[in-house]
C-alpha cells in the first residue's frame, strides 16, 4: 500500500480556533499537563500564547476546549481554523501561529 500518513486532528499538534473556544489537539493537551491555563496575544508577530497555571489561576480547559470568547474579542481576533502549535518546556507554555 505505500506510505500512507495518517490524520487526526483530536491526536495532532495544533489548535483550532472558532467564535468562542480554542481547542486544543490532544497531544498540545498532553504537553501542558495543565486543567487550567491563561491566554496572551502578541499582536506583533500574530501569537496566542497559553500557559499552564495551578486551578483556580486562568481559564479551565475542558474536553481539550479553552471558553475564550472574551480574550478573543477583548484582542479582536476574529480568525478562525487550525493552526499550528509550538510548545514551550521552559515557560510550560504552548504558541499558536496566527499567521
Amino acid at each position: 500500500m505505500g506510505n500512507i500518513e495518517w490524520y487526526s486532528p483530536r491526536n495532532s499538534f495544533n489548535a483550532m480556533i472558532s467564535k468562542n473556544h480554542i481547542t486544543l489537539g490532544e497531544l498540545a493537551v498532553e504537553k501542558l499537563n495543565s486543567e487550567y491555563a491563561i491566554l496572551g496575544y502578541d499582536k506583533e508577530k500574530g501569537v496566542i500564547a497559553i500557559k499552564a497555571v495551578n486551578k483556580g489561576e486562568g481559564f479551565k480547559i475542558t474536553k481539550r476546549k479553552i471558553n475564550a470568547k472574551n480574550f478573543l474579542n477583548h484582542f479582536e481576533i476574529d480568525i478562525k481554523g487550525t493552526y499550528p502549535v509550538e510548545y514551550d518546556e521552559k515557560n510550560r507554555a504552548l504558541y499558536v501561529n496566527l499567521d
